[in-house]
Formats: C-alpha cells, structure tokens, sequence
C-alpha cells in the first residue's frame, strides 16, 4: 500500500513539473512571436523605405538589351512589377546616375555586369539571384559544350563573352579565324578598358592601343601563323553600343590590321547585329553575351551562326546597389518585400 502510494505521489508529482514546463515554454513562445512578428515588420518596412527612397525605380541601359529583357523577367519571376518600374536609358547614362548617386551617396538601384566600369568606381553589392534568371553556369557549360567544344572546361560563373561570326567564315578569312580563336583576355582588362573609356574618356582607339603596346607578348599569342592566308580583304565588325564592345572591337580591329586586313566598325542595336552576321552583312561580333543574355538572338539566328572563339570566360550579371545603401537588400526577393 505504501508502494502505491509512492507511486501516486512520483505521477503527481511528474505531471505539476510537466505542466510547469509546459506553461513555461508557453510564455516563452508567446513573449518571442510578437519580437518576430516585429522584426518581421520591420524588415518589411525597411524595404519599402528603400523602394521608395529610390522611387520604385530600376536604372537600366538600352531597350531590347539582354540584360534588360532578362530584368523583366526577373521582375515577374520575383513579384516586382506591381511596385518596381524599369527604366530605359542608355550604358552611359547608366553609369553617369550611378556616379551621381555615390557622390551624394544617395540610393540607386541599376543593371549592371562585370566586367565594367562600375566596379572600378564603388564597391558594387550583387543582388542575389537565386532563380538564376541572370546567371546560370550550368547553362553555359552545356552552351560550351555544344558550341565551342574546346572551351567546355572552362571555369564560369556565368555568361561567357563569345565572338559570334557566320557560318563559313573560317573558309572566307582563315587568319581572322585563327586570331578569333586565340583571342581571350581577363575580364580585368575589359573592366580597365571600359573604366578608361568612360570614366576618364579617353577615345576607344587611343585605350586600344595603350593596351596593345603594353601587352606586346600577349597580341603575339593571339597572332596566326604567318602562312595562313588572308581569304578575304576587310573585316566587317559589328557591336552594340556598349563600352566594353567599343573598346574591344577598337583592340581587335587594331589586331587585325597588323594582321594584314582592312576594318570597319558598325556600331547598332544587339537583335541588329546578330541579323546583319546572319546575312553576311557584317562579318563578327566581339560582345557576345552567351547562353542567357543574348538567348533570343542566338536561338533567332543560330541556324547561320557560329562561335569562333570566347574572349571572355568570366563574368556576372544582374542588379546592383552601391554597398553603403540598406544592408537589408541583398537580393532580389528582398526587392519584393
């Protein structure tokens, strides 16, 4: 009897400190939900502060651009478009408000891609893009893979830079062809290219050859053996009107000359310059941004396209922010909160 007794008492005994922890644990949770509930606010509001400080506004560069036609994608994707409105510019332009902007180091949200200038001017935060609208390196190993064999083992973060020429150049300017080939530089010096240009303005074709008599060892690397033949007697090169691609078609042109060929530069809209190779009106693109941002002219006109060379393997692109703004905006989801 006194057993049970003992027995009642340990069951009593258990069930008032189970039911104090319980009630404990309780109080706890309920003290912690509205402090989480709070930060949630918070944060909620602390974006919307950021939306509004910058006016709901995405700074962009041309229409029709990749990049841009890849950010209303994103804007979809990630519930943006209700409150966020792009904004059509042009590169320069682009640049030019995001210079404004971390002078009076006001907020500003823009599309922007390395490499390029902004980089060498602020410390740029990359919004993460976690639904790969922008970046996917799976889809350009498989692109390299089909299209450009020898580069399949590239090491890429993103798009690569191609140089996009018709199908049968190689048997109309075999020279032009083995430099394409060859050609390949740091995204490093695409950067300095650009910053030179536009920043400090000096004209593309004076960057282009302060490069080239700088990196003397490298253009031979570059160069064809010297019985290849000519073929044809002027390179045609088509680029859109984006700094890094005035720069770089100057670079190229410059190399080709040396190389015995006549050059000229057409500069007009990306959607122009894939038609215009398609139809042999001009001969090559040096800025071309594969497999994501330049998807829809690549798969219009691949059928008369072929990649003669990558001259850039890394690069990144997407939206950026000057890094002292909000540190609650690391990424595109935070955009929509």
């Amino acid at each position: 009897m006194q057993n049970k007794n003992l027995y009642i008492g340990l069951g009593v005994a258990a069930i008032i400190v189970i039911a104090l922890l319980w009630s404990s644990q309780s109080q706890e949770s309920a003290e912690q939900q509205p402090q989480a509930n709070q930060e949630a606010d918070q944060a909620e509001q602390s974006d919307r502060a950021f939306g509004e400080s910058v006016e709901w506004a995405i700074t962009g560069i041309e229409p029709g651009a990749g990049i841009m036609i890849n950010t209303e994608k994103a804007m979809q994707e990630y519930g943006l478009e209700d409150d966020w409105k792009l904004k059509e510019s042009s590169s320069a332009a682009m640049l030019a408000a995001l210079q404004d902007s971390i002078a009076n180091e006001e907020p500003i949200v823009v599309t922007v891609w390395e490499p390029h200038a902004a980089f060498s001017i602020a410390n740029i935060r990359k919004l993460e893009d976690s639904k790969n609208i922008f970046n996917s390196p799976d889809a350009t190993r498989e692109f390299l893979k089909e299209n450009a064999p020898e580069w399949a083992d590239a090491d890429v973060a993103s798009d690569v830079l191609a140089t996009v020429v018709y199908k049968g150049f190689a048997d109309d300017a075999p020279a032009a062809a083995e430099f394409f080939k060859n050609f390949n530089v740091p995204a490093d010096y695409q950067s300095e290219w650009i910053y030179e240009y536009s920043v400090n303005e000096k004209e593309a074709e004076t960057v282009a050859s302060e490069f080239l008599a700088e990196h003397e060892e490298e253009m031979k690397g570059w160069m064809p053996a010297e019985d290849t033949e000519l073929g044809k007697d002027k390179i045609t090169i088509g680029i859109p009107p984006w700094p890094g691609a005035t720069v770089k078609s100057r670079v190229v042109a410059q190399v080709l000359q040396e190389i015995g060929y006549e050059t000229e530069i057409k500069e007009m809209d990306a959607s122009v310059v894939y038609a215009s190779i398609a139809d042999k009106q001009v001969d090559v693109n040096v800025a071309g941004w594969m497999p994501t941002t330049h998807a829809d002219y690549w798969e219009e006109f691949k059928d008369d396209l072929e990649i003669a060379g990558i001259n850039v393997t890394q690069s990144w692109l997407g939206l950026g922010v000057p890094d002292y703004v909000d540190s609650g905006i690391q990424s595109l989801e935070d955009l929509a909160k």
